[in-house]
C-alpha cells in the first residue's frame, strides 16, 4: 500500500479490505534514507518468515511423511510504505 501519508494509506487499505483487523502484523516503512528503508524491509521480512515458520505436527501421512502446518496464514501481513520512503528506495 502506498499513500501520500501513512494514515491515508492505512485508511485506504481498510476501506478496500486489503487490511483486516485480524492481521497479525502491519509493517510500516517510513525511513528517510535508502539504508533505513532497506533495514526496515529486511526486518519486516525476517519477522514474517519467523511467523510463517513451519512446525512439525508429529503426525504421519504415510511412510517417511510427516505432516507440517504453518503457524500463521501468509495473508495476515501487510506492508505500508510512505511516499517518501518509496521514492528513496525504489526510484533513486
Amino acid at each position: 500500500m502506498c499513500g501520500c501519508c501513512t494514515e491515508t494509506a492505512i485508511n485506504i487499505g481498510y476501506s478496500c479490505k486489503l487490511l483486516r483487523d485480524e492481521m497479525s502484523n502491519i509493517f510500516i516503512i517510513d525511513a528517510d534514507s535508502f539504508s533505513g528503508v532497506e533495514e526496515q524491509l529486511k526486518d519486516a521480512k525476517t519477522q514474517m518468515l519467523k511467523s510463517l515458520s513451519i512446525t512439525n505436527t508429529g503426525q504421519h501421512d504415510g511412510p517417511g511423511e510427516v505432516q507440517s502446518e504453518m503457524k500463521k496464514d501468509p495473508t495476515s501481513f501487510a506492508i505500508i510504505v510512505n511516499g517518501y520512503s518509496l521514492v528513496v528506495h525504489f526510484v533513486i
